[in-house]
């Protein structure tokens, strides 16, 4: 992992803002991986065979924390996209309504306006009118 990251520092800097050094070790660079992602670690270093071994662990709290933060953001994108569902299909069937009733096709949200371009929309012809109007604006001089 150290040396995929030496590898790949600049993507590293352009995708997360970390700037990975070339002489940190593993252990730094993973601290840094997961301070981006909101955790941290708990080292233990008991003695193995006669030499003091570390050892990590992610911190539980943030796990925890980390968890609910995950578990709000995938119910709103759930709300968004059952809203957007329900908005779409209540479009849809405002659309089939006005084409029963008049006749007309109505440009539904979510298309875009390039799919409908160069489209032929069709209308009831109105109804001839019998008599004109005409409205006098009258100006001083």
């Amino acid at each position: 992992m150290a040396e995929f990251s030496k590898r790949n520092a600049s993507h590293v800097k352009g995708i997360l803002n970390l700037t990975i050094p070339l002489s940190e070790s593993l252990v730094w660079i993973l601290g840094q991986y997961l301070w981006q992602l909101g955790l941290s670690t708990e080292s233990r270093r008991p003695m193995e065979d006669g030499q003091r071994v570390r050892y990590y662990r992610l911190n539980t709290f943030d796990v925890e924390f980390i968890q609910k933060v995950l578990d709000y953001r995938q119910r709103q994108r759930e709300d968004r996209e059952r809203k957007r569902q329900e908005s779409l299909e209540r479009d849809a069937a405002y659309a089939a309504r006005m084409q029963a009733q008049y006749g007309i096709e109505i440009m539904q949200r979510g298309r875009g306006a390039e799919a409908q371009r160069g489209k032929l929309v069709q209308t009831s012809p109105l109804p001839p009118c019998s008599y004109a109007f005409f409205i006098a604006v009258h100006t001083p001089h």
